[in-house]
């Protein structure tokens, strides 16, 4: 069942879609990267602390009344339908249907979504038919897509999308109706959009059991702007209209718990712009228990921000992309700080506290955006078809099984250095500036000097947690892989060419493609690995 829904300037009901009870929900994986330098561990806790938003004292839990529970909620970084992801998934779906290949990208995060009582992403695409394409005129990507992505997103477990982002207005208003009524059709939740701008920036309410949660979207800006030809209905809410403190004040007199979501403009950052902090300020004072941000396709800091009322609330910058095909250097798994590739999903914990719901801790759950046609991580000597988002959890644990030697450890080494990436890159923005890499390799020297058990996978394929997290792991070497560049003159590869030019370098772990079909280069990488 789907978490009943409303807006607040209109009021309708749509079907339920939970509660689920707490029995029902699987154990998140915990972290205490957020806030700890800012917040003490309450005296006798049991296991690493996350973040809390609590204003009240820290007391000892044995004599502590025990807390209620309130629901759960998932929020991810931005979904784009962008154009390698695009073709890639058009080829997938000649071997397998259109449903199976949309499903298979989301595979990996249907576990922490459908677990949550309320799971919200960032829908960076317009659900539409193409009306636009790029230009000269307005030289930027412009996205669409079909109405399977979207079966896909609501078949993980995504509850609603923010859709006030940059990308909205890609394919128009025309684009932009398209995908309400797409949503409709799913009764899938829209957040950040209306008729108007004052309904576009009203928060949607989502009845969650006995709980009702506010949330409302903003974006910095667009990449395009409606045509007069095209009306004026519907828009999206923008940070310019002014009117985050009156919206949100609006929300907390309607619901027991208000989530205020920004969408930057700017990409690659990882720490927050002075403008950013202030928004977040501004929507803290207002009475939002907790800010969400994304837009710079990269996992940004946090903040925990107190109000003048006395409260505490959580502020996470940016969560990065949760799903795109993105080509940049950056996006390496080897690479030394954080990337587009690198997608954490925010678990936010919520308690009653009398008649009001507050953030009790954020956890974070690790993924990483698997490129196509490299090796797949779960499939020896296989090649990924399709871009899609991969639980690092699980890669770990699966490793953990494996008996691959060495090219598991040095594979584990590198999920571990993302998974240390991400904590570092989403502390609080008052913690000491050290660079990516410097984190990076502290973390992982400290865990390398640490011996593991001879013979024991358990020892040096730990599950991790934030505190005391094992680590260990094989001692790292500066040895680089060989690198063999198979010329297109090569008289192995003709049968393969097809009278075409095949440029082909072959890395150990990695393969990229030109113009071969998936089938033909699974034959080249087994003829070169003889």
């Amino acid at each position: 069942m789907r978490a009943r829904l409303q807006k607040i300037s209109l009021g309708p009901t749509l079907r339920a879609r939970y509660p689920r009870t707490v029995a029902d929900r699987q154990t998140p994986f915990l972290i205490g990267v957020l806030l700890l330098t800012v917040l003490p561990a309450p005296a006798r806790a049991q296991g690493p602390e996350a973040a809390t938003g609590s204003s009240g004292p820290q007391t000892d839990r044995r004599s502590r009344s025990p807390e209620r529970r309130g629901p759960q909620i998932v929020f991810g970084g931005d979904v784009l339908y962008d154009a390698p992801l695009a073709y890639q998934l058009r080829r997938r779906a000649r071997a397998i249907g259109r449903r199976a290949a949309y499903r298979e990208v989301f595979a990996d995060l249907a576990p922490a979504l459908r677990t949550a009582d309320l799971a919200v992403v960032n829908l960076e695409v317009p659900i539409s038919n193409r009306y636009r394409e790029r230009s000269a005129a307005e030289d930027v990507p412009v996205f669409r897509a079909p109405p399977d992505f979207l079966d896909a997103l609501d078949a993980a477990g995504v509850d609603a999308v923010t859709v006030a982002n940059n990308h909205a207005y890609d394919q128009g208003l025309r684009g932009l109706r398209s995908t309400q009524r797409a949503a409709r059709a799913r009764s899938m939740g829209l957040i950040g959009v209306g008729a108007d701008a004052r309904e576009a920036s009203a928060a949607t309410v989502f009845a969650v059991g006995d709980a009702r949660i506010a949330i409302a979207a903003w974006t910095e800006g667009t990449n395009h702007r409606p045509r007069d030809a095209e009306g004026t209905s519907p828009r999206i809410a923008l940070l310019r209209d002014n009117n985050v403190r009156r919206t949100i004040e609006s929300a907390r007199a309607q619901a027991q718990l208000v989530v205020a979501v920004f969408h930057w403009i700017r990409e690659d950052l990882v720490r927050p712009r002075p403008m950013m902090r202030e928004v977040a300020r501004e929507a803290a004072e207002a009475g939002a228990d907790l800010v969400i941000g994304h837009g710079t396709h990269v996992p940004g800091q946090t903040e925990v921000i107190q109000t003048q009322d006395g409260r505490r609330v959580t502020v996470l910058y940016s969560l990065g992309n949760l799903l795109a095909a993105m080509e940049q250097p950056a996006g390496q798994l080897n690479a030394r700080a954080v990337g587009v590739r690198d997608a954490p999903l925010a678990m936010i914990e919520t308690r009653w506290a009398r008649d009001r719901l507050e953030v009790a801790a954020v956890r974070l759950r690790y993924h990483w955006i698997a490129r196509p046609l490299g090796l797949a991580p779960w499939m020896e000597g296989g090649s990924l078809p399709v871009a899609r988002t991969v639980s690092l959890d699980a890669e770990l644990e699966r490793l953990a099984r494996s008996a691959c030697g060495s090219r598991c450890d040095r594979r584990a080494a590198m999920y571990r250095r993302r998974i240390a990436l991400m904590d570092r890159a989403m502390v609080n923005v008052h913690a000491p500036a050290v660079s990516g890499s410097e984190r990076a390799d502290r973390q992982l020297a400290s865990a390398a000097a640490a011996p593991s058990a001879a013979g024991s996978r358990g020892a040096r394929f730990a599950t991790h947690t934030r505190a005391g997290r094992a680590r260990t792991e094989p001692p790292r070497t500066s040895r680089r892989p060989s690198r063999v560049v198979i010329p297109d003159s090569d008289p192995r590869l003709r049968p393969y060419l097809r009278g075409q030019v095949f440029p082909i370098t072959f890395v150990p772990g990695a393969v990229q493609e030109r113009t071969v079909g998936a089938r033909a280069l699974a034959e080249i990488v087994a003829l070169m690995r003889a």
